[in-house]
């Protein structure tokens, strides 16, 4: 599932891609529906791909890539959408040529630093408060992506995932001296990069004092 670049991936009881599909569009209609009170006010709106265990694979590195590929397939055609894996449709979206085209295009992103920070509030609901501050980033116009979600979609199907997110947070830590000095800050850091042996915490500790940025007031997300 993806909403807003932001992924979650999830494995409901039903092994056959058939009942996975079902269970992502149950999610799917749930999630359009109109709420009218409550937490939630408006529809929510996200994509899935959906693949299957061991019908279409059996690793996690396979069913990962599986998922993705079938995500992509479906979000180049439309939006809020479920995808089942193809062996034949998707083999194009996950090929040397794809991977190759899409690594070379975050990397110019990254080169050309086309990368900008937002910082968004977070609040406090009960007495409106702002407890600290999301750091995000956002994609140049003329980059070549719609949006920063497709950015980072590349970036996953590419092997681009570190590479993009050490310079977010490079970007994000850069402009930390907009927000106010003792507010949270909130990092999002992709799962990829935290399994990554390049990735530890002497390394992010090293980013952040490059930044003047102290441990104490960062979240990782």
């Amino acid at each position: 599932l993806r909403r807003g670049g932001a992924a979650a991936a999830l494995a409901p009881p039903s092994a056959h891609a058939g009942g996975r599909e079902a269970t992502a569009r149950r999610l799917l209609g749930r999630a359009l529906e109109d709420r009218p009170a409550g937490r939630y006010e408006s529809p929510i709106s996200f994509s899935a791909g959906v693949t299957a265990c061991p019908e279409l694979g059996t690793t996690r590195v396979e069913l990962t890539a599986q998922a993705d590929a079938a995500l992509y397939r479906g979000k180049r055609s439309g939006r809020t959408v479920v995808s089942v894996f193809d062996p034949d449709l998707d083999r194009g979206h996950v090929d040397a040529d794809m991977r190759s085209e899409l690594s070379a295009a975050v990397s110019v992103v990254i080169e050309d630093n086309a990368l900008s920070p937002a910082y968004q509030p977070i609040i406090d609901l009960a007495d409106g408060r702002v407890l600290g501050y999301e750091g995000l980033v956002r994609v140049r116009a003329d980059a070549g992506f719609a949006h920063t979600g497709a950015l980072f979609d590349a970036a996953e199907v590419g092997g681009r995932v570190l590479e993009l997110d050490r310079a977010a947070l490079d970007i994000v830590l850069r402009g930390a001296h907009r927000v106010p000095a003792a507010a949270l800050l909130s990092l999002n850091v992709s799962p990829r990069s935290f399994e990554a042996q390049d990735f530890n915490a002497a390394g992010f500790l090293a980013i952040l004092h490059r930044h003047g940025v102290t441990p104490d007031r960062v979240l990782l997300e």
